[in-house]
């Protein structure tokens, strides 16, 4: 939860530092909610990782977390860039966007949705291994 807290606290200064350039975008409103929002899951992750096997005696599959670290990790670094480029070029007050053409929109949203077609992959191979390791014996 610290690192949640540093992260954030980190953004705040980069956008304080860039105020005038991302003024009115959507970069300020969600840049830190997308930055605690990623901490917070891969917090909650790392807990579920360290405690299943010591409290319920059964280990999880090696393996299948690896698959779900490196599916979940490509995919929130795709994520988070195509969101990136969304919240510093979308404005609030404009109903059209005029920084970028309409082509680059479309482009950056096959990326998000490349990214998040990696994460739920790596989300159900988490539950797999819930799963296989709850049917395996005690240690």
């Amino acid at each position: 939860m610290v690192s949640a807290v540093d992260t954030a606290r980190l953004g705040g200064v980069y956008a304080a530092t860039i105020d005038i350039q991302v003024h009115d975008t959507y970069f300020v409103f969600a840049g830190g909610h997308v930055e605690k929002g990623g901490a917070f899951v891969s917090g909650v992750l790392a807990v579920v990782y360290y405690s299943f096997p010591r409290v319920l005696h059964r280990p999880l599959h090696r393996g299948l977390g690896y698959w779900h670290f490196w599916l979940s990790v490509i995919g929130i670094f795709l994520f988070f860039n195509a969101a990136v480029i969304f919240m510093d070029t979308f404005v609030w007050e404009y109903f059209s966007r005029p920084t970028l053409s309409h082509s680059v929109w479309i482009e950056w949203d096959k990326v998000a949705n490349l990214a998040l077609l990696l994460l739920l992959p790596g989300q159900v191979v988490f539950l797999v291994n819930l799963v296989y390791s709850l049917g395996k014996k005690s240690i």
